[in-house]
């Protein structure tokens, strides 16, 4: 095991003595993405190291990601089945996951704390130290419900005081272009110690601005999508009029009372 983490009873002895906030070297981070490769790379490498180093892993991840995560490490000659035959790699479902503590549209911190808290507790009770991957939050972004992210989001904090877990949340940038969404993206970045900005990365000397370059990315994203749909819908119009103008047979457009638009 890794000399970087303790045994469990000095582990254990050390919670009960410091601080809340300052008793384990905890870590909460978020991706953001615009190619789901990229996710896949960064949390393939993110458990694998883990798990070497003598930590339980837990992913909870869309079915897409969880079959994209099992390919990529067969590739790579890790043994994924026998992590989570020892009970050191636990791979749970989002959507299923989310199911669990969600109350009209909004996590239930009862709940949450009944169902994945207690599934870290179980697997920090085992290993001194645990890395999970959650992308529940992307879930909630691409379903409209960014509150419900934010929210989440501070719930997961909260565990992150409780126990000695480095979190890794992915999102896809393309679920977070809503032109009213500009405060809740601030405050998920806020709630996290640092962002990792999607592809097209800019150096950036602070987290400060890496989460002033995550708004212009996720900006420019949108811009980029809605000048696509433009064009597409120009392009659609400009083959109905070439149609129309080449078209020998008579072409009549009325509205539902039957009133001639045009001819």
């Amino acid at each position: 095991m890794d000399s970087s983490f303790e045994p469990l009873s000095a582990a254990a002895a050390r919670l009960e003595t410091e601080p809340t906030r300052t008793r384990f070297p905890a870590d909460h981070f978020a991706q953001f993405y615009i190619q789901h490769e990229t996710l896949i790379d960064s949390v393939a490498t993110y458990v694998v190291e883990g798990i070497e180093k003598g930590a339980g892993a837990i992913v909870i991840a869309t079915q897409t990601h969880q079959t994209a995560l099992q390919a990529r490490w067969t590739s790579s000659h890790f043994d994924f089945d026998d992590a989570s035959d020892r009970g050191q790699l636990l791979l749970l479902d989002a959507a299923e996951t989310l199911a669990e503590f969600m109350v009209q549209g909004a996590p239930d911190s009862d709940r949450f704390h009944r169902s994945v808290g207690q599934i870290v507790a179980r697997v920090s009770e085992q290993y001194p130290r645990v890395v999970a991957f959650g992308e529940m939050v992307s879930v909630l972004w691409a379903q409209g419900n960014a509150a419900a992210a934010v929210t989440l989001e501070e719930l997961w904090n909260e565990l992150s005081r409780r126990y000695p877990l480095t979190l890794f949340c992915g999102y896809a940038l393309s679920d977070c272009i809503d032109e009213k969404a500009d405060q809740a993206f601030e405050q998920v970045c806020c709630a996290h110690s640092h962002v990792i900005l999607a592809e097209s990365y800019h150096p950036a000397s602070n987290q400060e601005h890496r989460r002033q370059i995550a708004q212009l990315q996720r900006k420019a994203l949108a811009l980029e999508l809605r000048l696509a749909r433009d064009n597409e819908l120009r392009h659609s119009l400009a083959q109905l009029a070439a149609i129309v103008e080449s078209s020998d047979d008579a072409i009549v457009a009325v509205t539902l009372d039957g009133t001639i638009q045009s001819w």
